[in-house]
């Protein structure tokens, strides 16, 4: 008989929808905040069965609800249960970023307007004008990478 003991286990076990393991820890899961740089800025993602409170001081700005839908977004693209307790859940719900029937893409905005007037920018100079000075600046680059690691 060996002494020899496994410390990994011999089957990977299934991480809930949307989430990853932290780095380091085995019982640690991690979920977006649906902020690619929130979740940087956090070390990965929000621990699961964590709070986040964010405060927006001030009342004339959407800081706090666009986070807000952010996050419920996240949890329902990557089929958690996610539950809103608010008078108006619904309504909240159905603004959300990722909602079918919630604000147009610019795809069906393109879409529309060929439908409506023909080929849309035929005969016209489709680059689009900005200041000169920026014309020549480079592409802003974060350090969050692009790809979302979490929805599956």
């Amino acid at each position: 008989m060996s002494s020899f003991k496994r410390r990994i286990p011999a089957t990977q076990k299934t991480l809930p929808p949307g989430t990853r393991l932290l780095s380091g820890s085995s019982t640690t899961f991690l979920t977006s905040t649906g902020i690619p740089s929130l979740d940087d800025i956090l070390g990965g993602g929000l621990p699961l069965g964590c709070s986040q409170v964010i405060l927006a001081p001030d009342l004339h700005s959407a800081y706090g609800e666009l986070t807000q839908k952010y996050y419920v977004a996240q949890g329902l693209a990557a089929a958690q249960d996610v539950y809103v307790v608010d008078d108006e859940g619904i309504r909240f719900v159905e603004e959300c970023m990722w909602m079918p029937g919630s604000a147009a893409s610019s795809s069906s905005v393109v879409e529309e307007s060929e439908k409506n007037g023909g080929e849309a920018g035929e005969g016209q100079d489709t680059k689009i004008k900005i200041a000169w000075r920026y014309e020549q600046m480079k592409q802003f680059q974060t350090t969050v990478s692009s790809s979302n690691q979490y929805v599956v």
